[in-house]
């Protein structure tokens, strides 16, 4: 079992025989890849939401067309010829 420090060192705060000393140094490196983790995990997270708004408004552009069509009383596809010649559905 490796022995960790009580208190976290505060690198700007340590001595060279500090830095020297196994346990510190193995210390701030398991710090700093932890932060490096939970960075990537923050920029993952932010894709992976991304990606759900994007497929999210990807669904309701797919619905619409029926939607409209189920209220027009019109096909879907005559609903969808209409938005690529960009007259209007009403």
């Amino acid at each position: 079992m490796v022995k960790t420090p009580k208190r976290q060192p505060n690198p700007q705060a340590l001595s060279e025989a500090d830095l020297e000393d196994g346990t510190v140094k193995s210390f701030l490196e398991a710090q700093e890849k932890v932060k490096a983790a939970e960075r990537a995990l923050r920029e993952a997270e932010a894709e992976r939401d991304a990606a759900a708004l994007a497929t999210k408004e990807a669904d309701v552009a797919r619905g619409l067309p029926q939607r409209l069509a189920d209220l027009y009383g019109v096909t879907r596809h005559a609903i969808e010829d209409m938005r690529r010649r960009g007259a209007p559905t009403t």
